[in-house]
């Protein structure tokens, strides 16, 4: 395997586990993004819960204002009414019976012995009452002897016409009255006495002289204070609340509801409470959350069931307020198990980000083994033959061909510039040894030539001293002995040319020399490179 191959095999490796873990971590990030929606929407259930049931008493304390003023009406009418009953009984006609020429009358502070009139009896002490701020009555008629407490307002005059027509129901209204929000309370006002038939009929200030028993002659009209948040609620007639569309609890529980659906089978939830942005959630994979979801239902379902039973009962019947009782308990339950759910999410959340760190950890330790791997791979089959080389290269440059071979196994470059290197560091021992060898020759040769001159030196030189000694006696042999001294110096001149060729081997041996120490500086060059 190439060193390029091998890098990028270790380089794809720790790549791979860099990429791995960073899609663990995106992944943690989104299953951590999706957990917080979650248990978002979750807390928010909580909220919704509380303010479901916030909103419902909204709604309702107004009708439980209403219906008490009304029953407050009620009895203060009942307790008028009894009261002028019982004067009418038990003072003025008994005074009638026992009294000859007893005359009720409405001036009846001038008279001697006068007392006043049933009606203006009521009227008299409703103004002592009036005074007082806490409630108001008036007895008003259409046909009253006392102008002043004639129909004034478009109330009084729809009160009258109302319960003339039907004397049977009272006629009330929640409105603003003289600057204050009030509950106005009419009811009609019965002929029940011959004698108040009589005396009406035979006024000289009525207005209506053919009063009957029976007939409505008046109306007693009770005005309760009422807080400024209900007094526009009444309707015009004998009901104390009206509208129509969603209520602000209703469009609470549409969202509690569709949020709660989701995240029990999964779908879309709303955002906002307007419902105008909408996330898409998976449900839950963990079991017991699941059951704990549908406890939620089941107690919503509960509370809303005791919602209905508390818009169809009368206000503050029994039925009413066991319902509301009802109602309070399993709502408080219902936020308990919403946060007990909150809580699950919470938990289920934490151990699923403790395995996915876990599985993160994991890669990052086998990244690191990896790398460390890696890095002995290097070291082994990269670093080290390089060191040997340059090591090897360094000996080669100064001189030493004796170093042992590099042993690299590998079939890699490096194995390969190992190989090149042992080659040449063979080749270059094998032609300094030739070199060497050959100048061996050459030495040898020139010595040998250098003896047999200086012999034929010597030679010559014994030859030449015996000549001259017999020259005398050898005259007629003058010629020969010339010619033997030609032939002398002929063998001087070989001799001569033999020296010539022992210098000239002396400077082949020199070349050769060079030739060595430039392949010296050649493998110094080389081992720098390889460095």
């Amino acid at each position: 395997m190439s060193i390029k191959l091998k890098l990028i095999v270790v380089v794809a490796a720790f790549v791979s586990l860099v990429v791995i873990a960073v899609g663990i971590t995106a992944f943690t990030v989104n299953s951590l993004k999706k957990d917080s929606t979650i248990i978002n929407l979750a807390g928010r259930q909580r909220m919704l819960a509380q303010k479901y049931t916030k909103e419902l008493f909204a709604d309702m304390i107004p009708a439980q204002v209403n219906a008490s003023a009304v029953k407050a009406a009620q009895i203060a009418t009942i307790q008028i009414k009894e009261d002028r009953a019982m004067y009418t009984k038990e003072v003025v006609v008994k005074l009638k019976k026992e009294l000859a020429g007893f005359k009720p009358a409405r001036d009846w502070e001038g008279l001697r012995g006068g007392v006043p009139l049933p009606a203006t009896f009521v009227q008299e002490v409703s103004e002592k009452i009036n005074k007082s701020g806490i409630y108001r009555y008036d007895l008003l008629s259409r046909w009253n002897l006392n102008k002043e407490k004639g129909l004034n307002t478009k109330f009084e005059n729809d009160a009258f016409n109302s319960l003339l027509s039907n004397s049977k129901e009272p006629y009330y209204k929640f409105m603003n009255y003289k600057g204050k929000s009030v509950l106005r309370y009419a009811t009609p006002d019965i002929a029940g006495a011959a004698a108040c038939v009589s005396c009406h009929n035979a006024h000289p200030e009525s207005a209506k002289r053919d009063f009957r028993l029976g007939d409505v002659m008046g109306m007693l009209v009770i005005t309760i204070p009422v807080p400024a948040e209900v007094g526009n609620i009444g309707s015009a007639a004998n009901t104390g609340a009206g509208g129509g569309g969603l209520k602000a609890f209703d469009i609470t529980a549409k969202v509690f509801e569709q949020t709660l659906a989701a995240l029990i089978s999964g779908g879309e939830a709303p955002i906002d409470l307007a419902m105008t942005e909408f996330v898409t959630i998976v449900a839950t994979d963990n079991e017991v959350i699941g059951q704990q979801l549908r406890q939620v239902d089941s107690l919503w379902k509960q509370m809303k069931g005791y919602e209905r039973v508390v818009d169809g009962a009368g206000i503050n019947t029994p039925v009413y307020l066991t319902a509301l009782d009802n109602l309070l308990k399993v709502n408080a339950d219902l936020v308990l198990s919403i946060n007990k759910t909150v809580n699950m999410y919470e938990a289920d959340s934490r151990q699923s980000i403790s395995t996915m760190m876990k599985v993160l950890g994991f890669f990052v330790l086998l990244a690191f083994i990896i790398a460390a791997i890696a890095l002995f791979l290097i070291m082994r089959s990269i670093v080290r033959p390089i060191t040997e080389v340059a090591r090897l290269a360094q000996v080669m440059a100064a001189g030493d061909l004796s170093h042992a071979d590099i042993k690299i196994k590998t079939t890699d470059e490096l194995g390969g510039l190992a190989r090149a290197l042992n080659t040449m560091k063979g080749n270059l021992n094998d032609m300094i040894g030739n070199i060497r060898r050959s100048s061996d020759t050459m030495v040898a040769a020139t010595s040998e030539l250098s003896s047999s001159s200086a012999q034929i030196v010597h030679g010559a030189d014994s030859q030449s001293a015996q000549t001259s000694q017999v020259a005398t006696a050898m005259e007629e042999m003058s010629a020969t002995v010339i010619e033997v001294a030609k032939n002398s110096q002929g063998a001087s001149d070989a001799a001569g040319d033999t020296q010539q060729i022992a210098v000239q081997g002396g400077d082949v041996v020199r070349r050769a020399v060079d030739g060595m120490m430039n392949v010296a500086e050649t493998v110094r060059q080389s081992a720098t490179t390889v460095e």
